[in-house]
């Protein structure tokens, strides 16, 4: 039987270079945290942008009338619209540089850097009196306004670090595998990589993860470190996927560790 590797080894600035001038979208909905973060990643090399010290933040609040709130295409088209309407705004009002969103459950936050200091006050009327008069399940909810020069949100919040690059990968790896004909509904094992330099971090980590309901299978020792093979029973759904991986990349920070990625037999 042959194995499929799916481990991720990633480089940080060849991703930020990732084609250039776009935004990357990041789905991470792993249980009950659905979320979405969208960014600007071809600016992680370059900030802080001189000039650009004020940090914008507009929250809007989707109204939903379902129990448990999600991503839904309704909700993340509203988004969308009012998105697009703040860049609009931006480019007239205030000559900013739009850096990323997240959204999660209803709520949704634009992130933009400015040059100079704006009217909060009167912008929070002003855009709260738009939404009011032009959406019915759309609202302003907040906004900020507040200086940071070194563009520390951004590089340390918005652009996505390494748990949410790992769900992006989570995402490719199943399209992948669908589109190449894998049966995603099939219950399989699903091993997971982490590694160690200290033995004892391996001892508590495989203690952990069994406490977690996870299966211990091996543990590679390499060149100069550990590592460690878990396994759970799954089908390759992006949230099931999602939630191990979040698991196992605490578990694994915990205990001094990193987390690689996750691999499963091909059929």
């Amino acid at each position: 039987m042959k194995y499929l590797y799916i481990l991720f080894l990633i480089n940080f600035s060849a991703f930020a270079q990732f084609e250039k001038d776009s935004l990357e979208i990041i789905d991470a909905d792993f249980g009950n945290w659905p979320m979405r973060k969208t960014t600007k990643m071809d600016l992680i090399d370059k900030a802080p942008l001189p000039g650009y010290k004020y940090l914008l933040v507009v929250g809007l609040k989707y109204k939903i009338t379902k129990n448990k709130p999600s991503l839904d295409s309704a909700m993340m088209a509203n988004f969308g619209k009012a998105r697009i309407e703040l860049l609009q705004k931006n480019e007239t009002d205030w000559h900013g540089i739009f850096v990323g969103a997240e959204t999660m459950f209803e709520f949704e936050s634009n992130y933009f850097y400015l040059k100079n200091k704006i009217d909060k006050k009167q912008l929070k009327q002003e855009l709260k009196q738009y939404f009011k008069s032009k959406y019915t399940n759309l609202e302003l909810c907040c906004l900020e306004l507040k200086e940071d020069s070194k563009w520390k949100q951004y590089i340390t919040h918005i652009y996505p670090q390494d748990r949410f690059l790992f769900f992006k990968n989570n995402q490719i790896a199943i399209n992948n595998m669908k589109a190449s004909g894998s049966d995603l509904s099939k219950i399989r094992k699903i091993y997971y990589v982490s590694d160690f330099v200290s033995k004892l971090n391996v001892k508590f980590f495989i203690e952990e993860s069994i406490t977690q309901k996870f299966f211990y299978e091996k543990t590679v020792k390499e060149n100069n470190h550990y590592s460690v093979y878990i396994w759970q029973e799954q089908v390759l759904k992006l949230e099931d996927i999602n939630t191990a991986t979040n698991t196992i990349y605490r578990m694994s920070k915990t205990h001094k560790g990193k987390y690689k990625g996750w691999r499963t037999l091909e059929n």
